[in-house]
């Protein structure tokens, strides 16, 4: 079998006690339940087709491929060489608050459900703000995460998954692929940007290709000891300190029109704050998830997903 490399990373952080789950809440036939896959065994998408396979469902994501963009090896080079600036340590600690590393993988989260047409607002929203609907839910998230924490100035890091399964040439629905073919890339935002500025930060990540130089250093594990990439990610969980990680799983549909599924992105000790999107049978879930041992209670979560919601539809 071939050895999922990234998934290594999961694999030296659990055994350092620093354990990573993707949990999904799943609403079928009346009933709700949650369900957590290992991040080093799945991806976001990877956990969908379990999850598919578990409940006998048809699902299909209906993202539009597109032909992955040619890069030369110079580029590659340099691009890997550039990762290093990209990832270079951030803040030991953002917050006006002390948290500890955490032993569990337990932690609290909070989720919404827009309906169908709430969700096409959203849309036709974002379109006439000429931005994509993730840049909206982006802005929309950080905006509230800025009031809750009285952010006024500075910038802050956010981690982007990025699915790399086009990249890869990888059928992009393709159930077998279900192991970690996710990249992702760093970002720096600042309360003076605006949703437009957002949109440009993003796309210019993308067409720099930083996901693919995350994927050449989280591939490591194929050129060198085991107890070197043991270094470098134990390195990462105390120097690259950001807000969270935002994950966007995209747009699925399945063939049980009842059924809803929302989804939780793991958090480390490095981003403390998951926070996640996905549209399923036409219905928006977001979602927010916190480090366990980071200093917000119940209330105070959904004060925050509250903030989103309200900054989503203002």
């Amino acid at each position: 079998m071939k050895k999922d490399y990234v998934g290594q990373w999961f694999e030296i952080y659990r055994r350092n006690t620093e354990g990573a789950d993707i949990l999904y809440k799943v609403e079928a036939n009346g009933k709700s339940e949650l369900i957590n896959f290992a991040h080093e065994k799945v991806d976001g998408a990877g956990g969908l087709f379990k999850l598919a396979e578990q409940f006998n469902w048809k699902i299909k994501n209906l993202a539009t491929p597109t032909p992955p963009r040619a890069i030369s090896r110079f580029k590659f080079f340099i691009n890997c060489l550039m990762f290093l600036h990209w990832t270079k340590p951030r803040k030991k600690n953002i917050w006006p608050f002390e948290f500890k590393k955490s032993n569990t993988v337990e932690g609290i989260y909070e989720s919404c459900t827009f309906n169908a047409e709430e969700t096409q607002k959203l849309k036709d929203k974002a379109n006439v703000l000429g931005i994509s609907l993730n840049t909206l839910l982006f802005f929309s998230l950080n905006k509230s995460l800025e009031k809750q924490f009285n952010w006024t100035s500075g910038k802050r890091s956010w981690w982007v998954p990025v699915n790399m399964r086009n990249d890869l040439g990888i059928d992009i629905n393709d159930s077998k692929f279900s192991g970690n073919y996710v990249s992702n890339f760093m970002i720096d935002l600042s309360p003076s940007m605006s949703s437009l500025q957002y949109q440009q930060a993003i796309t210019h990540s993308l067409k720099q290709q930083k996901h693919l130089a995350t994927w050449w250093w989280q591939h490591l594990g194929k050129y060198v000891p085991e107890s070197v990439v043991e270094f470098l990610a134990l390195s990462n969980l105390k120097n690259n300190h950001c807000v969270g990680a935002f994950s966007n799983l995209g747009e699925w549909s399945c063939d049980q029109s009842d059924a809803n599924v929302s989804f939780f992105v793991p958090t480390l000790l490095s981003h403390p704050i998951g926070a996640s999107a996905l549209i399923w049978n036409k219905k928006l879930n977001i979602g927010i998830r916190i480090y366990p041992t980071f200093k917000l209670n119940p209330d105070e979560l959904n004060s925050v997903l509250q903030k989103w919601t309200q900054q989503l539809v203002l």
